[in-house]
């Protein structure tokens, strides 16, 4: 599946769908699903995970920072920082161009059904934490 990431004990085909079982990973640019079982229709990417399911919503960004904010992104545990490049502003002082990947929402649930390309999903009996 291009642009997603698979993990499972076991995969299996039938038609057009994907069934994994056992210690299932789904990683897409804005989201890691993890769950006991689930079932992914390929042409459509439509999902049904259920058992333990947990799924953490990103978000990607890059910008220009200073060496102080980027010492106070490196400190936050929700934000994973990539330095891209460092350069000169038109004034002369130092700035890094940084990658930020941020955890918005964390989500647990017991079923997750909808689609991996839209991102539009549906869970049951869930929790969810933000921020």
């Amino acid at each position: 599946m291009k642009g997603i990431d698979a993990s499972a004990d076991v995969f299996e085909y039938v038609g057009d769908n994907m069934i994994v079982r056992g210690h299932v990973v789904i990683i897409t640019k804005t989201m890691m699903l993890k769950a006991d079982n689930a079932v992914i229709h390929l042409p459509t990417k439509d999902i049904e995970a259920f058992g333990n399911v947990s799924l953490i919503r990103r978000v990607v960004s890059e910008r220009s920072v200073s060496p102080e904010e980027y010492g106070e992104l490196l400190e936050d545990v929700r934000k994973k920082v990539e330095v891209q490049n460092v350069t000169l502003s038109p004034l002369g002082k130092k700035m890094i161009r940084v990658k930020l990947t941020e955890t918005t929402a964390h989500l647990q649930a017991e079923r997750l059904a909808g689609n991996l390309e839209t991102g539009e999903l549906r869970f049951e009996n869930f929790a969810m934490k933000s921020g």
